[in-house]
């Protein structure tokens, strides 16, 4: 049968409709793709090591089946069979085919058909093939969701992997155009990173996302682009033109103040200048609805710790995180005043544990509760557990008293010598057995510890503290449940801090039609209850084990909200998830339900990891 047609296009992902299709040698610079007999079918051009095909003749490019193969298909480069004037220079050209990925059809038929370009003619960021174009738009910033339509755009067009999370293509990053450094004397950053409040999402939600961009800025990258290396990090700036909420500084400090960047006192970019993907721009901007575009699987990979397993590799985000939220996402100072008052009024009736309550439009995740909550009552087992499981006396603490020996029945009888002439002097008889009373000091009185409640409904607290002292049990009594005090923004003594306490359960597009009034209100309230249960931003000092009294001893909560994901984070890595200090990350993986400080009772451990850092929209 006549061979059949060889395909003529190779971009598309399904296969060839022929039933049968011959198998041809996938080895081009192999001795035996260039056999003296195939030439009459295949031209080569050895000046620019392409094949050509000879139209001319009309011949085909496959040649006949006696003349494939006359020699392996792979010969050596080391052999002496091997020719040298078709050996390249491959190192000199690293990523050449990712280039051709990444590239625009037409600009690869371009590129073929004119003189191979040398470094010389490809700069680094002004090539016409690595420029985008924000000539559609009129105003900037671009719209959130403007933002998230360019990066699908920008992922539908790639054509091979991404490769590394801050992969630069030979030809330098895509970016739009900047206006050239060697003749303007700007005080610009040369290069930055922007998050975006874009409104679309809860405060908690975009401090996690925050925390992990402010992080990406304080890296510093090691990346090739053509012969230079490059060490850099970024400066970090915040964008709340779109925010429903005000301003970022009516609550927090200035974030580029706090982390200054490689240019203490540089200025933001102009706003046409941001790029939101891809993240290589010079200066990028992220936010919520960006984020699932730069913080999923390709950030895993890149910042989790690949020699860890389970819980033990997101150590790295966690730290991130943890850097973020002490150092650069602060509260300003009539911020930080109304968290000292709410904490030195919970604290100073005790230690407390923290329930975060999350109603409004988050349901719980696990199936258990689908399409529902995470009922109250299970917020009351989960502090009554966790107030005997921290508080209650440990049996290693109770000294017992010896063994008590039998006393003898009678005295013993006096000794009688055998020998009537030697005097004796009888002694006094022994007195009987009497056993010492047990050396068992007093235990120290157990301080019972307070409850803080953080929640979006406002019945919640009221709720609770009738749940709270139904059908203790002995351990929970001695731990002093029925004493438990139970504190919130509701029931504050501050009427200050009482009136920024919820009045409705949160849901996100009803907030969204509030007065601004209104908003800042219960933005001020929602920070305030962050930080009680979290135990971030405390001013109090630290006690001789380390310890502030201003944290809380634990924090109850569920993993689909994001005050729970960050309140881990304020808490600590170990005293979180139970793990020894100084661990080296090598032993045990899993959280230590035994000394956690971390409860997570939605999906309650059933999903491995049991905690993550943020979530994307």
């Amino acid at each position: 049968m006549p061979r059949p047609e060889p395909l003529q296009s190779t971009s598309t992902a399904y296969s060839a409709s022929h039933d049968y299709q011959a198998l041809t040698p996938r080895t081009p610079f192999s001795r035996a793709g260039r056999a003296e007999e195939a030439r009459h079918g295949l031209e080569i051009n050895t000046a620019d090591d392409e094949y050509v095909f000879d139209a001319v003749h009309g011949g085909s490019p496959y040649a006949t089946s006696s003349q494939q193969q006359q020699e392996p298909l792979l010969a050596s480069s080391a052999s002496a069979s091997f020719p040298l004037d078709r050996l390249r220079p491959y190192a000199a050209d690293p990523d050449t085919l990712h280039s051709y990925l990444h590239a625009n059809i037409s600009e690869v038929s371009d590129e073929l058909e004119g003189p191979t370009p040398t470094m010389s003619q490809m700069p680094i960021t002004t090539a016409m093939s690595m420029t985008l174009s924000y000539a559609s738009y009129t105003s900037f910033p671009l719209e959130p969701t403007q933002y998230s339509a360019e990066c699908a755009s920008f992922l539908a067009s790639m054509k091979g992997p991404m490769g590394t999370y801050w992969y630069i293509p030979p030809g330098g990053p895509l970016d739009v155009p900047h206006p050239d450094e060697s003749v303007s004397d700007s005080k610009i950053c040369k290069s930055s990173i922007t998050y975006m409040l874009d409104g679309f999402v809860g405060l908690a939600a975009d401090l996690a996302l925050m925390a992990q961009a402010a992080g990406l800025a304080r890296e510093v990258r090691n990346f090739m682009c053509f012969i230079l290396r490059f060490l850099q990090n970024r400066t970090f700036f915040v964008n709340d033109q779109f925010w429903n909420r005000g301003k970022w500084t009516d609550y927090f400090e200035d974030v580029s103040i706090l982390q200054p960047g490689p240019e203490p006192g540089c200025l933001p970019p102009p706003p046409e200048e941001l790029v939101a993907c891809p993240r290589t721009a010079r200066h990028w901007i992220v936010g919520s609805r960006t984020a699932v575009f730069h913080f999923g699987h390709g950030f895993a990979d890149e910042f989790e710790n690949p020699y860890a397993r389970e819980l033990r590799r997101l150590k790295p985000i966690f730290s991130r995180a943890a850097d973020s939220l002490v150092h650069t996402i602060v509260p300003n100072a009539e911020t930080a005043a109304l968290i000292t008052s709410a904490r030195r009024e919970v604290t100073a009736a005790g230690p407390y544990i923290a329930v975060h309550v999350r109603r409004g439009d988050r349901r719980a995740e696990a199936w258990a509760f689908h399409g529902g909550y995470v009922p109250l009552g299970d917020f009351v087992k989960a502090v009554r557990e966790t107030a005997v499981r921290l508080f209650a006396p440990e049996a290693s603490d109770v000294r017992t008293a010896p063994d008590v020996l039998a006393a003898p029945d009678a005295p013993i009888a006096p000794y009688v010598p055998d020998a009537p002439d030697v005097p004796y002097v009888p002694t006094a008889p022994v007195a009987p057995y009497a056993p010492t009373a047990p050396d068992v000091s007093p235990l120290p009185p157990v301080v019972a510890p307070n409850v803080f409640i953080a929640s979006d409904d406002p019945a919640i607290g009221i709720e609770f503290a009738k749940l709270i002292s139904e059908n203790t049990t002995v351990a929970e009594t001695d731990v002093g449940i029925d004493n438990m005090r139970i504190f919130s923004l509701v029931t504050s003594a501050d009427e200050e801090l009482k009136g920024l306490a919820s009045n409705a359960p949160y849901v996100q597009h009803e907030f969204n039609v509030l007065s601004a009034e209104e908003r800042v209100r219960a933005t001020r309230g929602a920070i305030v209850d962050f930080a009680l249960v979290s135990g971030l931003w405390a001013q109090d000092a630290a006690d001789d084990k380390g310890e502030s009294e201003a944290q809380p001893e634990a924090v109850v909560c569920t993993i689909g909200s994001n005050f729970c994901k960050l309140a881990a984070v304020g808490l600590g890595w170990e005293r979180a998830f139970g793990f020894e200090a100084g661990d080296p990350d090598t032993t045990v993986m899993a959280m230590d339900d035994a000394r956690k400080r971390w409860v997570e009772i939605d999906n309650a451990g059933s999903i491995v990891p049991v905690w993550r850092a943020f979530e994307m929209f």
